[in-house]
């Protein structure tokens, strides 16, 4: 997922509008949102979708945060990403690491391989 504040330009570029969600917390706090690709993901798990969150009080606010992402490891293609995010991909990432790696070494697939965490208590590698 890559979050943006404004997704009407990602829409131009695809030539699609985007679509609203919503769901109700636990607390009563609706959540709304505008995405976009979440289709896509399904054909080319390598290419992430897009959000604009319409309220201000989305996940990532909750609590306060003890980890950090500090790699992320995708099987794909810089060229395909780049294209799809329209940016390379150290623009959108920041100082999180991306590593590629060919789809061959994964089973043939795209996609998400695993990410590392910095926690107080060391890394973590989920996969």
């Amino acid at each position: 997922m890559v979050s943006t504040d404004d997704i009407s330009p990602i829409e131009k570029r695809l030539g699609r509008e985007a679509v609203e969600g919503h769901r109700t917390r636990p607390d009563g706090t609706d959540l709304r949102w505008k995405q976009l690709g979440v289709l896509d993901t399904l054909k080319d798990a390598q290419l992430p979708f897009f959000i604009q969150w319409l309220t201000t009080d989305h996940p990532s606010t909750d609590g306060k945060s003890v980890a950090k992402i500090s790699k992320i490891e995708i099987a794909g293609s810089a060229s395909k990403l780049d294209e799809w995010l329209d940016k390379e991909l150290p623009i959108i990432f920041g100082d999180i690491e991306v590593v590629l790696t060919d789809p061959s070494l994964n089973n043939g697939e795209t996609g998400l391989i695993g990410v590392t965490m910095q926690t107080p208590n060391g890394e973590i590698y989920l996969d």
